[in-house]
């Protein structure tokens, strides 16, 4: 009686055994979260695998070689290709007017989007700067192109006069990605080291840019 009891538990033994091992399994399955999209993602005619950076000076590099930028980076540390369609200068409301274009010419599969600098320098209102932002997501989502939305880095003298807008726009456009449902590639964090920016305190160095670069990469 005593062998066929130890045969019995060591059979109950092997099955919840069996049971945890196939639950792990399940589990190692699941699909990462927090990226900017997937294979699940209706991409409609667009490129899947096409990535343009949209937005200012910041995107378009001003200081650096080409090969410094952040779109260039984001193309070396992914793989991908990236489009650099960054336009100095330019607010948030000039982007609204140019993201149509750039999604039918381009066709991306993800467009990153970085805009506000401007519009705080030139002391914009922080609700008009995000309903463009949203006008931009918005264009994208209905184009079937995968917005990432970035918040602003801090600043540094002699840009620090627009540190407080930073800081207040930043939340605000957090809250707007989530309402519509798209990834944020969160800058002000990694990038809070003056060393990371160029004498003027807003256009990052080589090693700023590969930061920005990495950030939206983790989004990719």
């Amino acid at each position: 009686m005593w062998g066929l009891f130890m045969i019995q538990r060591l059979r109950m033994s092997i099955r919840h055994l069996l049971a945890f091992t196939l639950i792990v399994a399940g589990i190692g399955c699941e699909p990462s979260g927090g990226g900017g999209g997937g294979s699940s993602n209706d991409f409609g005619d667009n490129d899947p695998n096409l990535v343009v950076a949209f937005g200012d000076s910041i995107t378009e590099g001003q200081g650096l070689s080409g090969g410094e930028t952040y779109p260039s980076q984001l193309a070396a540390q992914t793989g991908r290709p990236v489009i650099n369609s960054g336009n100095g200068g330019e607010k948030s409301s000039g982007g609204l007017e140019r993201v149509g274009g750039v999604l039918a010419r381009y066709k991306p599969g993800y467009l990153l989007v970085l805009y506000g600098a401007n519009d705080l320098i030139f002391d914009r209102d922080l609700q008009d700067i995000v309903a463009n932002l949203r006008g931009i997501v918005q264009a994208a989502k209905a184009n079937h192109t995968v917005p990432i939305i970035a918040t602003l880095t801090p600043t540094f003298p002699y840009h620090d006069f627009i540190s407080g807008g930073v800081v207040a726009l930043n939340p605000l456009i957090k809250q707007m990605a989530s309402e519509e449902g798209v990834a944020v590639a969160d800058l002000y964090g990694p990038l809070n080291d003056v060393s990371l920016f160029q004498s003027d305190g807003l256009h990052p160095t080589a090693a700023g840019a590969g930061k920005i670069a990495s950030v939206f990469a983790g989004k990719l």
